[in-house]
């Protein structure tokens, strides 16, 4: 892991891109927790430059216009010395120094107050001249949901002799002669220039299309003709507009004015993985542009358009297409990708490529079956289409990346033939590799892990994802179970930590965050607000960034202060707002469970939440050093939990109610679900007797249709319940479903189960990453005994398994485990980091752990 102790003015090297003579290194800026004086005073370097954007641009605001793409450039002279800059841009740039892609950005924003930079170095910057340009857009009103925007505009601060040429007008720019006119704060412009940059609207050649919901990240493809983008030049150029001061005017300071608009902080996040790969093989062909009724079949696998397409792929063997051809080509990747595709072709005038993704492909009565299967299948997926003028190696590219396990190529030729010269996908992801390693003697956990480390691979990039090819937005439910598979996954921290921030920042006025972030929109639900809660005594927990956590407090106190308005007369919680989301069970409308719908109530779901976030709360204050906060929080769960009983416990079945029993037309109504009895054990509020009668019920539960069960999410929760009753042979039979994905030859997880006539609708769902965290805390047993990881727990259930061997990864290090069982002994070693003690548990019997390798015999 790439970790660095950053103190103000320190930086420290994460990334390194390719590019030409010179190597390009992100710079990582000291954080900034808390907006403090943001945009009242300059706090940091960037500060003194000033947005630019297009002439006549000034008064442009969100939803209003074209999606637009402008090219900015500014040619400056090298004296040899480095090169450090500081910039951002609304909505996107690219950056270019001399051709060579060197920065794509900024991370997303949570919301406009709370807006991202990032930082480079250029080394081996040859002395004499250079070209720096940045490829900026907006989508405006059509961007995917998770794209939020305040304005076009476009920022960058350099540091040291670079400053004069490269900042988008510095503080200093009068003094060195450049004329600068600034516009006032409501946008009316005067003529304002910038210090030298010239930009220009590349306006022919490209069209935006929505092809899918708006919420879509995949759905916004691109009509490019020609070439890229990227390549794409404007027909004129102009001086950049000023459109916003730089932060912290001067006069403001005195009284505490806060500029308008972008509030800028340094991201923390490493560059993302930027890698040109040629993945897989082309399987199947057809001579025509296919259509989605159009199925391969087993011949198409002999079509001379595979064998030269897969010559092109791995060997980079030309390939040219006749002209007043058409073909069709399916691409199978081998594995779940993000990535920008690449496509170099020449000459072909008139001729169109369609370059289409899909996660999976379809039967003719639109089912997926297994994903690995192509033979008697559709291909349906989003496309950009690419036209040809006919010139020489044209270079196609896309703004955004997209992502799936399948590509298609349609092509269509005119009069000229059309000559492929390379094709790849460029690779595009957080660059999250597991520290971590789970063995055991059971030959279906190794696949397990795989799709689960794919998934959590797939859905980590600027933030989190519920999914890449739809949302692209975070759900706190399915972030709660991510932030614990990051941690089973590695040591770096700055994920979770960036994602349960995301919610901070877009806190409402009862202490309700949003249903999903980042986002244009406003989406709600009380019940994930609930799970964004429980993520802050997790990162206590596992994690040791107690100067960030306490920056998180504050909100996380509103939240639970706030949850307090909705309490009725018994202490319960009822008449939530918004979509209170629990899990797809197909008895449950929209996944809300009885008693969650907004307006109604008591839930005993939402309730036993309620006990799990007071519980995490608590954990979190302690860990800051905040005990009296932390008694204040624990002394309100007694009397939930004898609330709770007193609802929702049904003694003539031993079980915890959804509902308050009710009669109707003289029978009484108990509405029972697994997911009750899971959350009353892992909330303590089934203990004993209480909690071994609920859950031997719930296993009893063989045929009612109406008994709701934990599907693909909520399985997390009944994991902790199994492993909490020490019943962990229950987890080793309901893995059944991730062996089963397993077989169905997926590369991730998948959104929910499938059955006939109803398919997954998202085949990469991370929220059903968390074996790999049950694998580690559940089977090996290692868990945080203190905050910060400072005392361990090691507990193992191995349910059979013959041996364990697992590498847990730990702030100091890691928590390793080699164990073999045999008639309930278990012999090994145990090693802790280096100043970290613990314990051993197993058979009734509990041992003491030193720092270093302990034998357990």
């Amino acid at each position: 892991m790439n970790k660095a102790t950053i103190i103000f003015g320190a930086v420290a090297t994460l990334g390194v891109f390719a590019a030409g003579a010179f190597e390009v290194e992100q710079v990582m800026r000291a954080p900034r927790y808390t907006r403090g004086d943001t945009n009242i005073r300059k706090v940091q370097a960037i500060d003194h430059a000033d947005w630019i954007w297009f002439p006549g641009c000034a008064t442009d605001t969100p939803f209003v216009g074209k999606p637009r793409t402008f090219r900015f450039r500014r040619a400056f002279t090298s004296d040899g010395s480095p090169l450090t800059f500081d910039v951002s841009a609304d909505e996107r740039y690219v950056l270019v120094l001399d051709g060579k892609v060197v920065g794509r950005g900024p991370d997303r924003a949570a919301t406009v107050e709370n807006w991202m930079y990032n930082s480079y170095r250029v080394k081996g910057l040859a002395a004499g001249p250079h070209v720096l340009e940045a490829v900026c857009w907006t989508h405006w009103g059509q961007a995917p949901l998770a794209q939020i925007t305040y304005r076009g505009g476009f920022v960058l601060k350099a540091e040291g002799v670079y400053d004069a040429a490269l900042s988008t007008r510095n503080t200093a720019g009068k003094e060195q002669g450049i004329d600068i006119v600034v516009a006032d704060e409501l946008g009316k412009s005067k003529k304002v220039l910038s210090s030298g940059w010239e930009v220009g609207e590349i306006v022919k050649g490209w069209k935006l299309y929505n092809g899918g919901p708006s919420v879509w990240g995949c759905g916004l493809t691109l009509d490019l003709t020609g070439c890229g983008f990227l390549e794409m030049q404007p027909e004129k150029w102009a001086k950049a507009e000023v459109v916003a001061h730089g932060a912290g005017a001067t006069p403001k300071y005195i009284w505490g004015g806060r500029n308008w608009g972008w509030m800028l902080f340094p991201t923390q996040l490493p560059a993302q993985l930027d890698r040109r790969i040629t993945p897989g093989r082309f399987v199947a062909g057809m001579d025509k542009v296919s259509t989605e009724a159009d199925l391969y079949a087993q011949e198409g696998t002999r079509h001379p358009a595979v064998a030269r397409l897969n010559a092109l792929l791995k060997d980079g063997k030309k390939w040219t297409v006749p002209a007043n051809a058409e073909v069709s080509a399916c691409w199978q990747l081998g594995d779940y990708y993000g990535a920008y595709p690449h496509l170099v072709v020449s000459g072909g005038k008139g001729a169109v490529v369609r370059w289409g993704w899909a996660e999976s492909l379809y039967t003719k009565e639109g089912e997926k079956n297994v994903r690995s299967q192509f033979v008697g299948k559709r291909f349906i997926g989003t496309f950009d289409t690419f036209r040809m003028d006919g010139r020489p190696r044209a270079t196609f590219n896309v703004q955004w990346w997209r992502c799936g396990c399948w590509c298609e190529l349609k092509i269509k030729t005119a009069d000229e033939p059309l000559t492929f010269e390379e094709i790849a996908i460029d690779e595009t992801r957080y660059p999250l590799e597991p520290e971590c390693s789970f063995a055991c003697d059971d030959q279906s956990f190794g696949p397990i892990q795989k799709i689960c480390t794919r998934v959590m691979q797939s859905c980590s990039h600027e933030m989190l994802f519920d999914g890449p090819f739809y949302e692209q937005q975070m759900y706190p439910g399915d972030t709660r179970v991510q932030l614990l598979s990051l941690s089973a996954l590695s040591r770096d921290d700055r994920m979770i930590r960036r994602a349960i921030e995301v919610f901070d920042f877009g806190q409402r006025d009862d202490g309700q965050v949003p249903f999903n972030a980042p986002t244009q929109g406003t989406q709600e639900g009380a019940t994930y607000t609930q799970c964004w809660l429980l993520m802050h005594g997790d990162y206590a927990m596992y994690h040791d960034n107690f100067d960030w956590l306490k920056a998180r407090l504050p909100a996380m106190r509103k939240a639970l202060s706030g949850f307090e308005l909705y309490e009725n007369g018994a202490g319960l919680l009822a008449a939530l707002p918004g979509w209170n989301f629990m899990d797809w069970d197909k008895n449950w409308t929209a996944g809300t469970a009885p008693g969650a719908y907004a307006g109604e109530g008591p839930s005993s779901l939402v309730n036993l939440f309620y006990v799990l976030d007071l519980q995490s709360a608590a954990k979190a204050e302690r860990a800051c050093g905040n005990e009296t906060m932390a008694r204040a929080w624990e002394s309100k769960i007694p009397a939930l939990k004898k609330a709770i009983l007193d609802a929702f416990w049904d003694e003539s079945t031993g079980m915890l109610l959804d509902v308050p029993a009710e009669t109707k037309d003289g029978k009484t109504l108990k509405t029972r679900s697994e997911h009750a009895q899971v959350l009353g054990i892992v909330s303590g509020v089934l203990e004993g007797d209480r909690a071994k009668r609920a859950f031997d019920a719930m296993l009893a539960v063989k045929d009612d249709p109406k008994f709701a069960r934990c599907t693909v999410y909520f399985s997390h929760y009944l994991f902790q319940a199994c492993f909490l009753m020490n019943r962990a042979d229950c987890v080793m039979k309901r893995l059944d479903l991730w062996r089963t994905y397993v077989d169905q030859g997926c590369a991730t997880t998948i959104e929910h189960p499938e059955w006939k006539g109803h398919v997954s609708r998202s085949d990469c769902h991370a929220w059903g990453s968390h074996p790999l965290y049950w694998m580690q805390a559940g089977f090996a047993g290692v868990t945080p005994a203190k905050p910060a990881f400072a005392e361990v727990r090691v507990a193992p259930q191995p349910a059979g398994l013959k041996f364990i061997r697992a590498k847990v990864p730990h702030p100091k290090g890691f928590v390793e485990e080699d164990l073999a069982f045999d008639g309930g002994v278990a012999n090994g070693v145990v090693t802790l980091p280096e100043g970290v003690a613990g314990t051993f548990a197993f058979g009734g019997k509990t041992l003491a752990l030193k720092p270093g390798k302990n034998e357990i015999k």
